[in-house]
């Protein structure tokens, strides 16, 4: 989802389902979804390229797309870890 630049906004367990026979989790809910197209360019001055400032290395802030993954992650792992095995739920139908 996010290779195609679409940015889910509502990243919470109860918006992915697992599916226990494949062991897959699915994505629903795009109401809140936003498409990211590619950002776009900034302006570049003639000289702008002497202006750098060479060597100096400035801590990033996290994007979105990264912010969202991490909290799916988080959420997703919480609960699939505490799901019963496919051979413990076809047991009990």
């Amino acid at each position: 989802m996010h290779k195609l630049r679409v940015l889910y906004r509502d990243a919470e367990p109860r918006n992915i389902l697992y599916n226990t026979t494949s062991r897959e989790l699915m994505v629903v809910d795009f109401k809140r979804a936003e498409f990211h197209g590619r950002r776009p360019l900034g302006l570049i001055g003639p000289n702008q390229s002497r202006k750098r400032k060479r060597g100096v290395v400035q801590k990033q802030k996290k994007d979105d797309f990264a912010r969202e993954l991490e909290s799916a992650t988080t959420g997703a792992s919480s609960c699939v870890a505490n799901l019963p095995s496919p051979s413990e739920i076809t047991s009990q139908l």
